[in-house]
Parts: structure tokens; sequence; C-alpha cells
């Protein structure tokens, strides 16, 4: 299968590639953000860690899906805090309190759902 770098323009799917990669631009304290594309039904954004960043608590206007690709994240919800590691997927209601902070390099995706809602 061929990949590309950019999202597909084919009007009935999008492919996104390279979501886990680590972005070796990342540097200060604050992760790098990446909208990658807006489709129908979700918002996806790469986010890129360096071992000690962090986002502080924070919400979102949508409910969220984070995807782990890469390293370990922890994130922290009402207290409980889980790792956010590749493979695992975490659902996010609208609005739910949430923290995040990686010990290593690490990667995520962040799903925003019903965007045009």
């Amino acid at each position: 299968m061929e990949t590309t770098d950019t999202p597909s323009t084919d009007p009935a799917f999008t492919i996104l590639d390279n979501l886990a990669d680590l972005d070796a631009t990342v540097d200060g304290s604050a992760p790098s953000i990446h909208k990658v594309a807006r489709t129908d039904g979700a918002a996806v954004v790469r986010i890129v860690f360096k071992p000690g960043q962090a986002m502080r608590e924070h919400s979102a206007p949508k409910p969220i899906l984070l995807v782990g690709q890469r390293g370990i994240i922890d994130l922290e919800i009402d207290g409980i805090t889980t790792q956010l590691v590749p493979g695992t997927a975490v659902h996010i209601k609208t609005r739910v309190r949430h923290a995040l902070t990686a010990s290593e390099p690490a990667a995520m995706t962040l799903l925003i759902l019903n965007p045009s809602d």
C-alpha cells in the first residue's frame, strides 16, 4: 500500500500517516501540537512530547479520544492516573478536566469528535 504525508483528497476516505513519529522540532516546555486533518465527524491532532513536558489540567468543548502512539503518557482525570501507551485509547466526555505528562519521548493522536455539531 502506498502511503502519503498528506491527507487524501478522495471524498470517500482520508488516509493519515506518520501519527506515531516523534517530532525532532519539539523544544521548550510545551509539547508540539499539529493539526493533521478535519474529517467528517472528527478533527485529528498529533501531539508529541519530550521527557518532562506536560499539558496542565484543561478540558475540551467536545468529546475526545486520546490514542497512544509511542512512549508513555500519564493521563490524570479526577485524581486517577492511567498510562496512555501505544495501542491504548481513552475516551473523555465533554468538559471533563484532565492533564497529560510524559516521562519519556512520546506521541499521541487526539481525535476531537463531532466537530461540526
